[in-house]
């Protein structure tokens, strides 16, 4: 086997292989606001943040759109008429928690039976729980796999997941972790590649927004794509562009991510433009009070009054953001609306609120 390619001589006999950069999943900016490329073709995308900031909600979130024959309408994903195989390695959590983030809470609307036969699951997601094997076994383990999927690779779109490459090594920041990442990279060429990290957890550290250790300097590096997890307020989670390939990274776009909980089961439902979020979420009143009926009223008829028809701004769980004092995932809200619709002050009509001062309602 060759140990490099000419890639001059590539281009010269077959041309440019244009499809590597188009994006194999991107936010919908018609949809949504923001131009936001998450995955490109065959290379590596970091997603990072703090414990417990929602990385794994949204990663499931994030594999659901490559799941599903037609992701949800927040997200755009290539079509080369190629299926999606999607692999997820996940190192910390039990198996039992791995079942539910990655397969319960990111299909909620389906049950086990139209999981099996309707999206044929099982022959396009694969998770595997390496968290009873040792550091050097995971890595043999995974290197493993991806030497049978590489057979695979260009009859497939391959999409691999690995949550948390910290769990690889014993010191994330010892010298031969460079070697490490490099040689599980180098395993994974063909394929295109989420990696999930923490940021340093020392809050006065100058670097306390870059993935940990060295470890997480050599996966930076190396990372064509990189987004930034945060909670911002509860049932809120942010996904900002740190780095990218394809785009201005420059500009900072993000995205927030709306959780909803029902059924024992806790799940992201929808994505909207943080852009605009002063918009929809307003500075926390340091009180915590709850809001009077008249200013609930006037709030929501500054927000709508105006929007066009089937605009997002009037589905009721983005008018919930207007209301920080409350939690998204609580009923508080709804019922309040519920409550004017009763008086006449408010109307539903298929999922979108209307205001009686607006016409023709």
């Amino acid at each position: 086997m060759e140990q490099y390619e000419n890639l001059v001589l590539e281009y010269l006999n077959q041309g440019i292989n244009e499809e590597q950069e188009v994006p194999v999943l991107e936010i919908d900016e018609n949809n949504v606001g923001v131009k936001f490329h998450i995955l490109t073709s065959k290379d590596v995308t970091l997603l990072r943040g703090v414990t417990g900031c929602g990385k794994t909600q949204v990663c499931a979130f994030l594999i659901r759109q490559l799941i599903l024959k037609k992701p949800d309408p927040f997200f755009k994903r290539v079509n080369n008429d190629k299926p999606f195989l999607v692999y997820v390695f996940e190192t910390e959590m039990s198996k039992y928690s791995v079942k539910k983030n990655y397969i319960l809470n990111a299909f909620p609307d389906f049950s086990k039976d139209q999981l099996r036969d309707e999206l044929n699951i099982a022959d396009r997601l694969t998770v595997i729980s390496f968290k009873k094997y040792s550091m050097e076994d995971r890595k043999t383990k995974l290197i493993e796999e991806a030497q049978k999927l590489n057979k695979l690779s260009d009859s497939h779109n391959i999409v691999i997941l690995i949550d948390n490459i910290g769990s690889f090594c014993p010191d994330l920041n010892a010298g031969q972790s460079n070697k490490l990442v490099n040689e599980i990279f180098s395993a994974l060429s063909e394929f295109t590649i989420f990696i999930v990290m923490h940021t340093n957890h020392k809050e006065n550290s100058a670097t306390k927004s870059n993935a940990t250790g060295l470890v997480g300097s050599v996966v930076e590096r190396l990372s064509q794509n990189i987004v930034e997890i945060s909670q911002t307020q509860s049932g809120i989670i942010s996904m900002k562009l740190v780095k990218s390939k394809t785009q201005d990274d420059k500009l900072s776009n993000a995205v927030n991510f709306i959780q909803s909980e029902t059924d024992e089961k806790f799940y992201i439902d929808n994505v909207v433009a943080f852009t605009n979020s002063s918009n929809y979420v307003q500075t926390k009143f340091e009180n915590s009070s709850r809001v009077s009926k008249s200013e609930f009223e006037e709030t929501i008829k500054q927000h709508i009054v105006g929007k066009p028809y089937e605009s997002q701004d009037r589905v009721i769980k983005n008018l919930k953001l207007l209301f920080p004092q409350y939690n998204v995932t609580s009923k508080s809200v709804d019922n309040k609306i519920t409550e004017l619709q009763r008086k006449g002050i408010f109307s539903n009509h298929g999922g979108y609120v209307f205001h009686k001062d607006e016409m023709p309602f």
